[in-house]
């Protein structure tokens, strides 16, 4: 058991490095919030259980709102809490109902005494209820297991069900493990459906780095060949990095810079590309320059595949693109001994992220199976409960 001081200390220091930009993947930030909800709710009694997930889980979301996997996390946890919560209502609300019924039958229904003539004498038969109350016990009746003055089964099962019911905190700690292990196994997941995308000798068209992708080239390669092309991403060059791990696996790789990305379109058979987050609409928050890579698949015809852990799937609909987007400093695209022969009405815009509209995007690639972007939605209320969707500051 950890004390409150620790626990603090801990999130605290996550926050910190979240706000330094000292944890930037996606998938790591994820995997650490994951890990300190766990810390929190292992060391939390369970009356208190749904009021300090809200609360650590709000410290955590505000350390980078934009860094969404962290607050997709703190959804999913309040998710399993919330609707475990509900079903436990319904179950003891059902069961109050039941004991009401019950008790309202046996009030309506009167007691009857069997009155019946003996042939042979004029003796009262009663009911065997009432004639073992009137003869003497004898030892096999505390001996036999049948008795005939058992409590009624749903007044039974109504006062003793608790003791079978397993507590809320275990259920809670038990379904986090299952989180965390799709957590795990999630570019594993993703990698064995690789074989249903990619065909022998195809020629695959993807866009930077993204370790999901990787990790699908990778896996196929194992039992087809296949070539793959990758786009810079220019200006921050990942797919130099992307060209520079497949090399490593002995897939045959070509670098192209962006603005090549039309002219080699007839030459390629399909594009997977990863992505930053998935909004709630089906589109797509990405890095910049795959906007263009999409519309040039959608004029080609070329289907348009997106590979995607559950951790990036966010509730938020894109109503303003600028809201979920960083401008990064422009010292990256033009340099600061140049600036002097800027007019000053002249601006350098540098934004980290695109947006891809949901119909541009043929097939998405989750941990469980692929959908269609109208599915998404779907998804959603599987993952998030909906008092959960919006965290309040």
């Amino acid at each position: 058991m950890q004390n409150k001081n620790t626990i603090n200390n801990i999130v605290d220091e996550f926050v910190r490095k979240v706000r330094r930009a000292e944890i930037t993947d996606s998938y790591q930030c994820a995997v650490q919030t994951w890990k300190i909800l766990k810390l929190i709710v292992t060391n939390c009694s369970e009356d208190k259980l749904l009021k300090k997930t809200e609360m650590f889980g709000k410290m955590l979301t505000n350390a980078n709102p934009l860094e969404m996997s962290i607050g997709n996390m703190v959804r999913r946890l309040s998710s399993i809490i919330n609707k475990e919560l509900g079903e436990r209502k319904v179950t003891k609300n059902a069961k109050r109902e039941e004991l009401e019924s019950t008790k309202e039958e046996k009030e309506k229904k009167p007691n009857k005494i069997k009155i019946n003539q003996a042939k042979n004498n004029n003796l009262l038969q009663i009911s065997p209820p009432l004639r073992n109350l009137h003869r003497s016990k004898s030892l096999s009746d505390f001996l036999t297991k049948t008795t005939q003055t058992t409590l009624p089964s749903t007044l039974n099962n109504t006062l003793f069900s608790h003791l079978n019911e397993k507590s809320l905190k275990s259920v809670v700690q038990k379904q986090m493990v299952d989180v965390e292990e799709e957590l795990k196994f999630t570019y594993d997941a993703i990698s064995e459906q690789g074989i249903d995308l990619i065909h022998a000798n195809e020629i695959i068209l993807t866009f930077g780095y993204s370790k999901i992708v990787l990790e699908l080239f990778k896996e196929v390669y194992k039992m087809r060949k296949f070539e793959v092309v990758v786009a810079e991403s220019s200006p921050s060059y990942s797919g130099h990095k992307m060209a520079e791990e497949l090399s490593k696996l002995e897939i045959p790789t070509t670098l192209i810079n962006d603005s090549a990305i039309f002219s080699i379109m007839s030459k390629v058979n399909s594009v997977i590309v990863g992505t930053r987050y998935v909004m709630a609409n089906g589109g797509l928050v990405a890095e910049i320059g795959i906007n263009n890579l999409a519309v040039a698949a959608k004029i080609h015809a070329l289907p348009f595949i997106v590979l995607f852990g559950n951790y990036q799937l966010s509730p938020y609909f894109p109503y303003d693109q600028d809201t979920f987007n960083i401008m990064r400093s422009p010292d990256e695209i033009f340099d600061q001994s140049e600036m002097k022969n800027l007019s000053e009405n002249a601006q350098i815009i540098n934004p980290q992220h695109d947006y891809v509209p949901p119909e541009l995007i043929t097939l998405f690639i989750n941990n469980d199976n692929g959908h269609q972007p109208s599915y998404i939605y779907r998804i959603l209320q599987e993952h998030y409960s909906a008092q959960d969707l919006v965290l309040q500051n």
